[in-house]
């Protein structure tokens, strides 16, 4: 029987500024929708992929699985005997944990000789305390290798921003949102002001934001830009333009929708597809899937904290509207680093929440 390389690139968990104990009154936990991939939602485990008129996703999980795979068992480049498009892609390694912080992440390989299944099951017992979906759900045989990453973050905003009661109108289909859109009392709006970054600004429909949480740890950018060849270039692009923060004038506006998705994908493309390399004659790829868990909203840990007052520019401008109702980039980054963990392209209402 042919032995089997099973790669478990599975276990990305993304959690934006979730509902907790700790949120303020009027937060809420908002339940990440179980999709599939399909015409309207697709993921992708690399960024070099053409733009799509879809959601397109992207988490760092399956690349650190592949490294493991490349680095630690194969020692270079991993050659399959068909696939050609996305592995070459792949062994470039452009992203690599570099980028992360130890604490929240972790990347292992080994063979089911070496009880690697429990090896990484025991490691997300002591550092994580997941459930059970994202422990090790490939069968490993004793001569099989499995690689398998794993990747938290949790942001969150000291202050809760404004729940809007009329949601939005994205694309013609009315969600969920959060921002800062009828608050009148100036000590609020001058908290959630302090929570926004205006980082560059051409009009209504072509600027970046990037919100702060309160650890000053993880950095989260929304931007809409037009559209790029490809979904690197998109990020490439938002990152050329990013410039010097500006803080909220008093009469702008900021209207985010609420992203909720999980969704699990199998690339069919890398299975069953048979290692070339030499020593690993009788190998091929078993499994090979990732899931990713994303929820943005409005609620998180409140934060308490001294009263900032902005210095806004005297000269006359009119007010801006920052409203995200059409298609926009997210990525997160931690800070200092240039590398994403997490690219969402959002072009329908699919992984948005429903009004």
């Amino acid at each position: 029987m042919k032995k089997i390389i099973a790669l478990i690139a599975m276990v990305s968990v993304l959690l934006g500024t979730i509902g907790c104990s700790a949120a303020p009154k009027n937060g809420s936990e908002v339940q990440a929708k179980d999709l599939k991939v399909s015409e309207k939602t697709s993921m992708h485990a690399v960024l070099d992929v053409p733009m799509e008129k879809s959601n397109m996703l992207y988490c760092v999980t399956f690349q650190l699985a592949w490294n493991e795979l490349m680095d630690n068992v194969l020692n270079g480049d991993i050659i399959l005997e068909t696939e050609k498009e996305l592995s070459s892609r792949l062994n470039f390694q452009k992203q690599t944990k570099g980028s992360l912080s130890p604490a929240d992440y972790i990347a292992m390989v080994g063979m089911g000789r070496d009880d690697i299944v429990k090896k990484v099951n025991d490691e997300m017992d002591r550092k994580f305390a997941e459930e059970d979906k994202w422990k090790v759900e490939s069968e490993v045989g004793p001569d099989d290798y499995l690689a398998f990453a794993f990747l938290k973050k949790v942001l969150e905003f000291g202050t809760s921003f404004e729940k809007v009661e009329d949601g939005l109108d994205f694309k013609g289909t009315k969600v969920s949102s959060f921002g800062i859109m009828t608050v009148e009392d100036p000590e609020v709006r001058g908290k959630l002001s302090q929570q926004v970054e205006l980082l560059y600004y051409k009009n209504d429909k072509e600027f970046i934001i990037r919100l702060k949480d309160k650890e000053a740890k993880e950095e989260l950018y929304l931007a809409m830009l037009p559209e790029e060849e490809t979904l690197e270039k998109m990020v490439d692009k938002a990152r050329s333009l990013e410039g010097q923060g500006m803080k909220l004038g008093p009469s702008d506006v900021l209207n985010i929708p609420v992203i909720a998705f999980d969704i699990k994908h199998n690339y069919k493309e890398l299975e069953n597809q048979a290692v070339m390399n030499k020593g690993f004659e009788g190998y091929s790829i078993g499994s090979a899937l990732q899931r990713i868990e994303f929820v943005l909203n409005e609620s998180g840990a409140v934060l308490k904290s001294k009263a900032e007052i902005s210095m806004v520019t005297s000269m006359p401008m009119d007010p801006k509207s920052l409203i995200f109702d059409d298609s926009f980039l997210l990525y997160m980054t931690e800070t200092g680093q240039s590398d994403p963990y997490l690219v969402v392209y959002v072009d329908n209402a699919e992984i948005l929440t429903a009004k």
